[in-house]
């Protein structure tokens, strides 16, 4: 079984597995499979381009967790991933997104959201444009926190956010645009530099993270976990992001679903070229 994507690969459309689980199920009890760095496509010369295939088809596969990376430039966001262009708008991202959705949809989408780089020629803060050029020009697009039971508004149910993206909002701002990152309802894992290439400490740290979110489905807390890595120069050129993922997924796939060391709870999960069988694992353990 193949952890990596490859051009072979089978495309089998996984874009309605959310719409059967049941509506009182909180983010923190969800097996999500996301993709780190979901726009980067180009630039794997330099080891900045982290998927095969575009968001759209991302969705298709079954990916419920995107990871946008926002450069901040005359008001509005592009997407890059370091100083790498991936000629991608958050416009072109969020047009994708309500596409997949359609009419009446039932799914939901987790979108974590961080600035990437320094602001260049802008009028305004980064949660300015978020809010005034994306967030309110787009009603009913994303789950607004405001709208929930304060209990749960950092936790919401299936049933409250369907249809909707849910902001995993890794920038500040005193407005709360949906589950704050950078908090006590978020544990991490994003152990992303392999110093000169010691792959097996970053598994050790995924394997870490799995244990303790495979123990505490139950515990409220929202378990995220970054598969992904690049090795410091000058390993890079041996351990771009494909070579990182094509033996880490491969490692850990053979642990992942049910049944296996890891086959109750994964939390979210970020991946850089994940296969259709990876994410399909992790789908299967929602039933």
């Amino acid at each position: 079984m193949i952890g990596c994507y490859c051009e072979r690969d089978t495309i089998r459309d996984r874009s309605r597995w959310v719409t059967d689980l049941h509506d009182e199920l909180h983010v923190s009890q969800l097996c999500i499979p996301g993709t780190h760095d979901s726009g980067a496509m180009h630039g794997s010369a330099v080891g900045a381009a982290c998927q095969s295939v575009p968001i759209d088809v991302q969705l298709k596969l079954g990916i419920r967790a995107l990871d946008i990376r926002c450069h901040h430039y005359k008001d509005s966001f592009h997407i890059y991933h370091g100083i790498v262009d991936q000629k991608l708008t958050f416009d072109e991202v969020l047009n994708m997104v309500t596409a997949f959705f359609g009419h009446g949809s039932r799914e939901v989408v987790y979108m974590l959201i961080k600035e990437e780089g320094s602001a260049k020629d802008c009028t305004r803060s980064f949660e300015s444009t978020f809010r005034d050029k994306y967030w309110n020009r787009r009603p009913g697009l994303f789950w607004d926190p405001a709208t929930a039971d304060p209990a749960n508004h950092q936790n919401p149910k299936l049933g409250l956010t369907r249809g909707r993206i849910v902001v995993i909002q890794n920038f500040d701002s005193p407005q709360t645009f949906g589950i704050r990152f950078k908090s006590g309802m978020v544990a991490l894992q994003d152990n992303y530099d392999i110093g000169l290439g010691r792959i097996d400490l970053k598994c050790a740290a995924i394997r870490k993270h799995l244990d303790l979110s495979n123990a505490n489905k139950q515990s409220g807390k929202i378990y995220i976990n970054f598969f992904s890595a690049v090795a410091s120069n000058p390993a890079i050129i041996f351990f771009k992001p494909r070579a990182v993922a094509e033996e880490v997924n491969n490692t850990l796939i053979k642990d992942i679903g049910k049944g296996r060391r890891y086959g109750t709870h994964t939390g979210i999960c970020f991946f850089d070229f994940p296969s259709q069988n990876l994410i399909e694992l992790i789908i299967n353990m929602n039933k």
